[in-house]
């Protein structure tokens, strides 16, 4: 996995903002190919690895984080 791929190598505010977009994709109804096939293209890694990214963002948004959670609701609003 690259470096762009790898979450682990990412700052914390970089990773949430990722996480963040992935899963407004998710509210904006994106099937999980699209979103891997796009987040592969615009981040430049496999999709392999953007299929890690997607998985991951499951797991955030089922942590309850509150603030992830209340950001979500905001990108829902725009």
């Amino acid at each position: 996995m690259g470096k762009l791929g790898n979450p682990n190598k990412l700052s914390k505010e970089e990773k949430e903002n990722r996480l963040q977009y992935i899963a407004s994709l998710l509210r904006k109804g994106w099937s999980k190919l699209s979103i891997t096939e796009h987040i592969a293209e615009k981040y430049g890694f496999k999709r392999q690895a953007a299929a890690n990214w997607l998985k991951q963002t499951y797991a955030y948004i089922n942590s309850g984080d509150e603030s992830f959670i209340k950001n979500l609701r905001r990108i829902q609003l725009e």
